[in-house]
Parts: structure tokens; sequence; C-alpha cells
């Protein structure tokens, strides 16, 4: 460890897409804390964890608090699969409906509401489900209370299983919108204390990096580490289809429409520039190093 430097504490997405990022990710010298994204925008949020893949729509709410790890994130170009609304209704007459929108995320509820205000114009009634993964039980039982349900990640899965309503993807629908891809978390460091250890922050960067090209190299692997439900072809095929861990120019793109559409809704209060990591070059290849 760095002189000054305690353990690292590391969040991972405890969802099918977060198998990635921790495929090939080292123990020594990190503390690997798993949770849902809510969970981890609150603790990356009050100094629990000092980077983490973390909703994006926490990024531009607290961008100040911040640094952008670069070149890496979780996003969709057209069709995400896992995060979407359950509904009877096609998205052309959500106007006047009733949704209950998922508390296990804060990035798709914020998309929903764009969606719905500016590209569909259409005004829509939304209840907010407390914070927390959400008990599938309550979630199927809940349903004919509504006309629509608002989930994310693995909730997906596991609703479509059920086969009670259709699925209307919600990076599809904002593709149809824009032709952008959307960026659904990225990897954000604690500015407080990347700043007085940049080299090594660079090196956990270069670590990240690292596990996720391994990862997406290695499907197969990931598929047999996981322990997952899925079936391994659908497996495959939402990592090669679906999934981007890289945060290029066209992401970038995505993003900046995202925060722009959302001060056009009122939902931010200004403009905001990204602010992005700027790595180090470091010697050595792991940053666990003395």
């Amino acid at each position: 460890m760095l002189r000054g430097m305690s353990l690292i504490r590391v969040g991972m997405i405890n969802f099918t897409n977060g198998l990635i990022p921790d495929f090939d990710f080292p123990e020594k010298g990190f503390k690997k804390i798993y949770g849902i994204p809510y969970q981890l925008n609150e603790l990356l949020r009050t100094g629990n964890l000092d980077l983490s893949p973390v909703s994006s729509m926490e990024y531009l709410l607290n961008p100040k608090l911040y640094k952008i790890l670069p070149g890496i994130c979780i996003a969709s170009r057209s069709y995400a699969h896992t995060v979407g609304v359950f509904s009877d209704f096609a998205p052309e007459e959500w106007g006047g409906k009733r949704f209950l929108l998922t508390g296990s995320s804060l990035t798709s509820v914020y998309l929903f509401q764009v969606l719905c205000k500016k590209y569909l114009r259409c005004s829509i009634e939304c209840v907010f489900q407390a914070p927390g993964e959400g008990d599938m039980e309550e979630l199927f039982r809940s349903a004919g209370q509504y006309d629509g349900l608002l989930l994310i990640g693995d909730q997906v899965r596991e609703f479509n299983r059920k086969n009670l309503l259709p699925y209307h993807d919600l990076c599809s629908l904002w593709h149809r919108f824009t032709g952008k891809s959307f960026v659904f978390a990225l990897w954000l460091a604690r500015a407080d204390r990347c700043l007085s250890h940049l080299d090594f922050y660079s090196k956990i960067h270069s670590e990240l990096v690292h596990s996720i090209e391994s990862g997406l190299e290695n499907l197969d692997a990931v598929f047999e580490k996981s322990q997952t439900s899925w079936d391994r072809e659908e497996f495959l095929s939402y990592f090669q289809e679906s999934m981007l861990y890289k945060l290029e120019k066209e992401e970038l793109e995505g993003l900046k429409q995202f925060s722009l559409d959302l001060l056009e809704c009122e939902f931010l209060k200004s403009s905001l520039e990204f602010d992005f990591l700027q790595p180090v070059a470091v010697e050595g290849n792991s940053p666990t190093g003395s």
C-alpha cells in the first residue's frame, strides 16, 4: 500500500452486468463492497467507498464530489434487456397512466421521466418505490395496481419469467428518439481522496481497464465463475450484443445529450462540465505494490 492510504474500498454492482469489471480485478489491497446501484450511490456519496461504478445520474446531480474514471462505464447502444417498463400499454399510450418506479436505481427513473416528458410529450403519474431491491413477490402482487412497472437488472429477468406483461426497453426507446448510446453507470472516484493519491488511483484505473478487457475476452470463463441462472447462449448474447463497457465518443455524446435533456426538463438546475480523472503514467502493473 502507498503511505497514508488505508485499504481501498471498491464498489461492485451486484447485478449480472457487474460481473465483467469484477472478473479479473485483484483482491489484494482492496475491500470489494457489493451492492445494487442505489446502495453504491449512497456509499460513495457519504464517503464509505473510495471509488465505484454508480448511477450516471449520481454524477449529474453531484458533480463536484467526484472525478470520472476515463474510458470505462456501463452502457448500452440500443437495447439493454434489463432496464425497462412492463405494461400492457405501448409508450405512445403512457400519457395519464400511473407507474411504479423501482427503488433499486436512480438513472433509469430519470431516463423514464425524460422520455415521457420530452420525447413522448406526455404527463404521467409516478409512484416511487422505497429505496432497496424490492421484494419480487410484492412486485408481482402490485402489478395489477398500476398501469406499468419500471424495473432494472435481474428483476427484469425474474418478471419476464412470469410473462405477466409486455416489456418495453428504455434504452431502445432512447435510441429510437436520439440515435445515441445510453450510459447507465460511470466509474467515479471521490475527488477529495483521489487528487492527493493520483498515482495510486491511476494504477487502480489500469487494473479496472485490464479486468474489463479480460472479462470481455473470456466470457465463457465469466459464465462458469458466475453461478448464474442464465443459460449460456442467453448470457453470451447479453454481453456481446447489449452491454458496453468502454466510455468512448459515442457514449459520451449520449451522456451529454441526457444531461441537456435533464436540464431542459428541469431535473437539473444548471449545465455542467464532465470532470475526468487524469491518470498519470505509473510503474508496475499492480496498484497493490508498496
